[in-house]
């Protein structure tokens, strides 16, 4: 429903104007305008976030050129340190040229102490070459040197002839030597005992095996040959009649296959039963050793 409003126009008290309205017609026009608004008020937003956008990114920039400012103030004084130092090190360089040019009254004192030195160095060369040999000279002629060569070469053959008399007296024992002649001795029950350990049968019978192989080993290697061996009261102590027949086997195969003489010094005449040979008697009276017959025995 439109309706007549009267507009009073200003300055004229007596004229007015009629206008038709339609409300309807109004009240779209408001709602447009409304929406018209909030579109301008979002793009207003808008703009407001690009302007601070904008005015940070002006920010960073500014930050930026600052930073580049600063380096390149840096750089500045960087490359005049450069142009100082450079300036300096050709000074330096004048200077040690000028010392090298330049001859002061140490220069032969520490060209003499040079000569010196060098000369000492020459003979501490030389003798540290005479100790290295003398080095040399002292493990060869040690313990370890040459004598442990020669030993651990004749070592199998040793023990070898050692066992082979061991076994021949019946010994319930075995003994072994190392290339620093440190005996090994192994009972019957295969555990190492001391030679303490055992009897003094026991002990003979290792003694004599020792007295065997080693005569063997001087006869093998030695440059004299000999045909005659003497024994002090072989049979005088610790062995029994099968022990001292053991050992007059042993005697025996000597004389058979090295052509060996044996002479057997005892003070026991139940040794008469073990000779194989001839029988010499000797009585020693006022200090004088005679030999007598054995008949007068």
């Amino acid at each position: 429903m439109k309706k007549d409003i009267l507009i009073r126009f200003a300055g004229d008290s007596t004229y007015y104007h009629r206008i038709n309205i339609d409300p309807k017609k109004i009240k779209d026009e408001m709602i447009f305008i409304a929406k018209d608004i909030e579109d301008i008020n979002v793009k207003i937003l808008e703009v407001e976030e690009q302007k601070l956008k904008i005015k940070r990114a002006i920010q960073e920039k500014n930050r930026l050129i600052n930073e580049t400012g600063l380096k390149i103030q840096s750089n500045k004084n960087i490359s005049n340190r450069i142009t100082q130092l450079t300036k300096w090190q050709s000074e330096l360089v004048q200077d040690i040229e000028t010392l090298n040019e330049s001859k002061t009254e140490f220069d032969d004192l520490i060209s003499e102490t040079q000569s010196r030195l060098d000369s000492i160095n020459d003979t501490v060369g030389t003798i540290s070459k005479q100790l290295s040999t003398l080095d040399i000279v002292k493990f060869v002629i040690s313990e370890e040197g040459v004598k442990s060569y020669i030993v651990n070469k004749l070592l199998e053959l040793l023990n070898s002839k050692l066992y082979y008399y061991l076994k021949k007296l019946d010994s319930n024992s075995v003994c072994v030597f190392d290339e620093y002649f440190e005996e090994q001795i192994v009972n019957d029950k295969n555990k190492i005992c001391s030679y303490f350990n055992f009897s003094g049968a026991e002990r003979k019978s290792i003694d004599l095996a020792c007295l065997f192989a080693f005569s063997d080993i001087r006869r093998m290697q030695g440059g004299v040959s000999y045909n005659i061996a003497i024994y002090d009261e072989l049979f005088d102590s610790s062995f029994d009649e099968k022990g001292i027949d053991l050992i007059t086997d042993i005697l025996k195969e000597r004389v058979n296959t090295l052509d060996e003489c044996s002479i057997v010094i005892s003070h026991r005449k139940e040794s008469i039963k073990a000779v194989t040979g001839d029988v010499i008697f000797l009585e020693k009276q006022n200090g004088i050793t005679r030999r007598i017959d054995y008949l007068d025995y």
